[in-house]
């Protein structure tokens, strides 16, 4: 007995300490098998009554002894046409389809009625003349380019060739033998001042058409 018959106390301690906390995992893990089991049997059992009851819920209503039905009249006319069960006027099925059909059967009404004046439309501007369209007005322009293009329209009436002002006048006779000469020979043998003036009536209609296209841009 001494430190050796401790040290064997021990040891048989801890085996069975070991065995005993394995039992009870065992114990354990038998107990949660067995309550699954239960569970699925109770589950398969629910099932089982709930196909039978289905089963036997069909074969009232579809099988060899259906529940007996009465006729209604809804066109006022008794003797003509199958009579309509109850079952199948409740059924929310089927009260929603009649609904849908009477939907879709309205929509298909008034897509006809749409294309029936889609065609009219379309024939009836076929047949149209062509002539009887007037055309498109122009847009009018603002004061600003009228008082523009009057300003322009001014200086140009108003401008008169110095080679004109100081030429004198030709007799009748004298010009009538007399050839026109070319533009480009009055050009070449025109005074220092009338290309002076000419080029200030050229510097002031580009001035002007210059400030047209600046409000253009503007715009």
């Amino acid at each position: 007995e001494g430190p050796s018959g401790q040290a064997n106390r021990e040891a048989s301690w801890q085996v069975q300490e070991a065995r005993f906390s394995k039992v009870l995992a065992d114990k354990e893990e038998r107990l949660a098998d067995d309550a699954s089991t239960r569970r699925a049997v109770r589950e398969e059992r629910a099932f089982a009554a709930a196909s039978k009851r289905v089963l036997s819920e069909a074969r009232a209503k579809f099988g060899k002894n259906p529940p007996r039905y009465e006729a209604r009249d809804e066109d006022s006319d008794t003797s003509s046409g199958q009579p309509v069960l109850h079952y199948l006027a409740d059924d929310p099925v089927v009260r929603r389809a009649r609904a849908l059909c009477s939907a879709s059967a309205q929509v298909v009404a008034q897509l006809e009625e749409q294309n029936q004046w889609l065609r009219s439309k379309a024939g009836a501007m076929a047949r149209a003349p062509s002539a009887s369209r007037a055309p498109p007005k122009p847009a009018p322009l603002p004061a600003e380019d009228e008082a523009l293009i009057a300003r322009a329209r001014e200086l140009l009436l108003d401008y008169k060739p110095a080679e004109q002002q100081r030429r004198p006048p030709v007799p009748r006779s004298a010009s009538v033998g007399r050839a026109p000469l070319s533009s480009n020979a009055s050009n070449n043998n025109s005074p220092k001042g009338g290309l002076s003036a000419l080029q200030r009536a050229g510097q002031q209609c580009a001035d002007v058409s210059v400030e047209i296209s600046q409000m253009g841009r503007r715009r």
